[in-house]
């Protein structure tokens, strides 16, 4: 990693994640390890998901995770979850791994817009799908409600066809206070979607090309924005967008990451630059732009584990390293005041991220997937315990399966405070063809 990298990564991480972060966790709440069949994983009767309100007193962030992003059943389950987490826990903040500028447009117009139109608008393409399509009816719903649940992205990578109108978007909050350097601004951000439009090594080379001048933009903006909060939050306070001052923090600090990311010199940095930003996106979500709110993120196991980076992953038939994910940083941040849920299938098929379909491999003796699920149960919750006992499931290794595929040897209380095991999964219904 060059030493500028390090620099400047401690500069932005600055920026969004103040100091003082906790590290050692509350007391435990005091509750034994519990394994509880679900009856459902569509229904509104949330009563198997009771064992979940002890655990959840106080929490004010709930990571719901999955093996894969292509199971029509991990997001039913999934959606379940959410509406369980809204309608009786008080979360009122759905935050998706996604861009956090599209998500917050596709947010504004929720409720006149029809499901799918809100949907593939917001989330990146692995969630388009019938399944995820009826999250987005409640999500519509809501809005006739004195409860609408808030639709937020906390990704750093700028993916999806609604950032035209972003230059603009920026140029106006500036030009508020500074007309000439809206100019500037505008420039910069077009530049930058010009060459992320020109293809993945395109843009790549481009960004490598130019590292410093954009990075430095973009932190210059996030400085300018910072230092001007007060003004510009009170000069949009009556305006139809409100939080927009706010928004374009968020957009230059995660446009610096992306591109501190996508110029990384090494596999480590690549995938912790990306996680962190989204930490840092998540808290920034939580503590400024939705103050107080309890906030669900969405998002893969990958993102979501407490401590990735002790997982082998040695063997998986991707690109990947074992590196801090999201999870650490949220972890580091908010102590017991977070509660992280793994999701996993024993068995049936799942769709990668290209959607070809593949069928989840054989179940090892005395991993996670071989735990018993009673006939006529969909899947089991598995809760931690939190009384200082320890349980063999959650204390012993074991290995879960990552995308349906290779088993990667973990201990679940190191990553997870609970886990949801579904017996089958099967490919998602897809919107479109694309």
């Amino acid at each position: 990693m060059r030493v500028g990298s390090i620099l400047s990564l401690l500069a932005v991480s600055a920026i969004l994640l103040s100091a003082g972060c906790q590290t050692t966790p509350p007391p435990a709440r005091g509750a034994p390890a519990e394994a509880v069949p679900l009856h459902s994983l569509t229904s509104t009767n949330f009563s198997d998901l009771a064992p979940l309100r002890q655990r959840l007193d106080g929490v004010r962030i709930v990571q719901l995770g999955e093996s894969s992003h292509g199971a029509a059943e991990y997001n039913q389950i999934k959606t379940r979850l959410v509406r369980f987490l809204h309608e009786e826990m008080g979360f009122d903040v759905l935050a998706f791994e996604s861009d956090p500028y599209q998500c917050a447009l596709a947010n504004q117009t929720a409720g006149e817009a029809s499901a799918v139109a809100t949907l593939t608008s917001c989330v990146v393409g692995v969630w388009h799908t019938e399944e995820v399509r009826e999250l987005f009816e409640y999500i519509r719903a809501t809005r006739t409600t004195d409860r609408p649940l808030i639709l937020a992205g906390y990704d750093i990578q700028p993916i999806g066809p609604n950032k035209q109108g972003r230059p603009d978007y920026l140029a106006q909050v500036v030009a508020t206070v500074d007309p000439a350097y809206a100019e500037e601004v505008r420039a910069l951000d077009q530049r930058f979607l010009t060459a992320y439009g020109s293809g993945r090594r395109a843009g790549r080379a481009y960004f490598n090309e130019h590292r410093s001048e954009l990075i430095d933009g973009y932190v210059a903006l996030n400085t300018f924005l910072r230092e001007r909060e007060s003004l510009l939050v009170q000069a949009f306070a009556t305006n139809a967008d409100p939080l927009a001052p706010l928004m374009a923090q968020q957009i230059s600090y995660s446009m610096a990451q992306y591109l501190r990311q996508q110029t990384a010199e090494t596999t480590l940095e690549y995938m912790e630059l990306r996680d962190q930003g989204m930490a840092e996106n998540l808290i920034y979500l939580a503590e400024t732009l939705r103050p107080g709110a309890r906030v669900i993120a969405w998002a893969h196991n990958a993102h979501i584990q407490y401590n990735n980076q002790t997982i082998d992953l040695t063997g998986v038939d991707e690109p990947e390293i074992s590196s801090r994910s999201a999870g650490w940083w949220l972890r580091e941040r908010y102590g017991d005041d977070l509660y992280t849920i793994g999701l996993y299938a024993s068995a049936g098929r799942m769709a990668r991220n290209d959607r070809e379909v593949i069928t989840v491999t054989p179940v090892l003796p005395n991993s996670l997937e071989a735990q018993a699920i009673p006939a006529g149960a969909p899947g089991m919750l598995f809760l931690a315990p939190t009384d200082g006992s320890r349980d063999p499931l959650w204390h012993q290794p074991t290995s879960a399966k990552y995308w349906g595929a290779a088993d990667l040897p973990m201990i679940l209380s190191e990553q997870y405070d609970a886990v949801v095991l579904l017996r089958e999964t099967t490919s998602p219904r897809y919107l479109s063809v694309n």
